[in-house]
């Protein structure tokens, strides 16, 4: 993969170092995008609400251009209207979401995404053919990060 690639990293939470979508996802993509943008819905929509949220976000990929956006969406933070637009103020644009909970939220949520996002990593094997095609199972961590320490293992009495 090109280096030089840029990706707009969005999922939830995504400038907290300590929410599972930074420690997971942030550092193995440092190493296959030399720029790395960061949206932070959460952050975003706290401070100045969904709808202008969203409009931030598009104007954002509008500006940048990037190659692909990176998705962890936790709740209906980013519209239909917005993944729908997503292509038009960039055509080019590769959307790829994270989804972690199919099993209660398939039916519901995740399937009116589906029009709007290139790829999906999903944890539930099951519901790949739900995706047409457009899905790959991805268990991931940063291993570079969660790894054995070498430390003295002391156990103590209950």
């Amino acid at each position: 993969m090109n280096k030089n690639r840029k990706i707009i990293f969005a999922p939830w939470s995504c400038s907290n170092k300590n929410y599972y979508a930074f420690q997971t996802w942030y550092h193995p993509l440092s190493k296959i995008f030399k720029n790395i943008i960061t949206f932070d819905p959460m952050e975003v929509m706290n401070l100045h609400g969904h709808d202008e949220m969203n409009r931030m976000f598009l104007e954002m990929i509008n500006k940048e251009q990037p190659d692909y956006v990176f998705l962890w969406m936790i709740i209906d933070e980013f519209s239909l209207d917005t993944l729908m637009q997503i292509k038009k103020v960039s055509p080019k644009t590769k959307v790829l979401n994270f989804c972690s909970d199919d099993d209660t939220i398939f039916d519901s949520y995740s399937i009116y995404m589906s029009e709007f996002v290139d790829y999906f990593l999903i944890t539930h094997k099951e519901y790949m053919p739900r995706y047409k095609n457009k899905a790959f199972l991805s268990l991931a961590t940063d291993t570079d990060t969660f790894k054995p320490l070498n430390l003295e293992k002391i156990y103590r009495e209950l």
